[in-house]
């Protein structure tokens, strides 16, 4: 249920962005900008950014201060509903983040790489980390760091932005296999 309500709310939440986008006057770009994110960075207005980093400051703000709430509906939706109740506001609430993620992603990084940005991340901190906490935050950093790479070799090298952001976090994830590999190594020896 979790996963096709993220499903359903982010596919919902990205038309209605698209709308509003075309409404707001900002469907010049042509559908290979719109599909793979932008190839260059000034094709972003002031208020794109404005909104970006109010939309980021709520996100995190709201998974901080539910952040148990959200561990738990994470872990366990079961466990956390015995526990806690009121689980259905609380999966919305992680949907909602989600939809927004992938909203305000998707100028810079495209509708089809935007979900690269959610899941390459997520899944290389579970290679190295083994608690949530840690997974989350070193989530966080990578995305963060995978992200300023990648849009930094965009600007240099002249490429869109969402394929150079993936790739950088496809080998992010493979040097997290792999180190993985070398620890699972090392204590079997």
């Amino acid at each position: 249920k979790g996963d096709t309500a993220i499903g359903m709310i982010s596919s919902a939440a990205m038309a209605v962005g698209v709308i509003l986008y075309h409404l707001n006057g900002g469907m010049t770009a042509d559908a290979c900008n719109s599909l793979f994110g932008s190839a260059s960075v000034v094709t972003l207005s002031p208020k794109d950014s404005i909104i970006s980093l109010v939309l980021a400051v709520l996100v995190i703000g709201l998974f901080i201060l539910f952040y148990h709430r959200i561990f738990a509906i994470t872990f366990d939706g079961t466990f956390a509903m015995a526990c806690t109740g009121g689980v259905k506001g609380f999966s919305l609430l992680l949907s909602l983040l989600t939809s927004v993620t992938v909203v305000v992603g998707m100028k810079m990084m495209g509708a089809v790489m935007i979900s690269a940005l959610i899941i390459f991340p997520a899944v290389s901190a579970m290679r190295v980390c083994k608690s949530f906490r840690g997974v989350v935050i070193t989530a966080a950093l990578l995305a963060m760091g995978c992200y300023l790479v990648g849009f930094t070799a965009a600007c240099l090298w002249g490429l869109p932005t969402g394929p150079c952001v993936v790739v950088v976090n496809l080998l992010t994830f493979s040097i997290c296999s792999f180190w993985e590999k070398g620890v699972k190594h090392k204590q079997g020896s």
